[in-house]
């Protein structure tokens, strides 16, 4: 009862048969009161089956909450394990930012070589400029001279 209509549609169906179950048994004691003579009145017998039904329906419904109460044990004993679940995605958590800095520190190692790369060139080119120069006066003064 409690896998197919869970708690709170369980209980309702629950005390709707055990009613419709003791107004049936109402009827019944009332139609064949001849057949059912445990005590002489016809109101002590509907007091008896009534009651009856009514203890049968109120097991029922103890039954649906023991289920219940089963079903939260074993969600809380599986909410209680999660931590494990937690460790390991800080687990993840942290192998990512390890990939991440280890990203950042090859981009800037990649970027501190184009610097110095950069910096050889500028120099190889002040110093082809400068030699450009050099050969351009000494071809000057070569000229003149001639």
């Amino acid at each position: 009862m409690n896998s197919g209509f869970k708690w709170e549609v369980g209980i309702k169906t629950i005390s709707l048969v055990t009613f419709a179950s003791v107004i049936l048994s109402l009827t019944i004691v009332a139609l064949f009161k001849n057949s059912f003579e445990l005590s002489d009145s016809i109101i002590d017998n509907f007091i008896l089956y009534s009651l009856r039904v009514f203890v049968l329906g109120m097991f029922s419904i103890f039954g649906l909450s023991i289920a219940e109460i089963v079903k939260l044990q074993k969600l809380v004993i599986k909410n209680n394990e999660e931590p494990s679940s937690i460790s390991e995605s800080e687990l993840v958590i942290k192998e990512a930012k390890f990939a991440a800095e280890k990203i950042i520190f090859e981009a800037q190692k990649e970027s501190k070589n184009m610097n110095e790369r950069k910096t050889n060139m500028e120099i190889q080119l002040r110093e082809l400029i400068q030699t450009e120069r050099e050969l351009i006066r000494n071809y000057e003064k070569d000229e003149y001279n001639s």
